[in-house]
């Protein structure tokens, strides 16, 4: 990949783990592709209620979440609302990335996240999102 968003882009790639909570099964293998072929240790759920399991009986596995806004069993903003009210380790530290094609960033920030990203999304935005998480450790 080049360096407009491509494996040159993302720093310290090796040690880097993401959760992906998406119900939307495509979005979340590009995701999970992207992510292993830049060296990046990813996890899918397909909704909030599974993706708030996971990160509960592993709270420190996860470098940074992103969460689907609208999902069916428990939506993002409930998923999101439950991890900083948890008082669980890092729940109020750990990464949270709102992902949606409707709502806005303006939205998502009102709703306990930390970075927004619009989907369909841009890997040179996805990137830009691990780049910054990676420079704030």
């Amino acid at each position: 990949m080049n360096n407009d968003g491509g494996i040159n882009n993302i720093k310290g790639r090796n040690d880097f783990r993401c959760l992906i909570v998406e119900d939307n099964i495509h979005a979340a293998e590009i995701m999970a592709i992207f992510f292993e072929r830049n060296g990046i240790a990813s996890e899918t759920a397909e909704n909030g209620k599974k993706g708030l399991q996971m990160y509960f009986d592993r709270p420190l596995e996860y470098d940074i979440i992103f969460i689907d806004l609208q999902m069916p069993v428990m939506d993002g903003y409930e998923m999101a609302r439950r991890i900083r009210g948890s008082g669980v380790l890092n729940s109020c530290a750990v990464p949270l990335v709102a992902m949606s094609g409707t709502y806005t960033g303006d939205t998502a920030a009102k709703g306990n996240f930390d970075f927004f990203l619009k989907k369909p999304f841009e890997m040179r935005c996805l990137t830009g999102i691990i780049n910054e998480i990676r420079r704030r450790q």
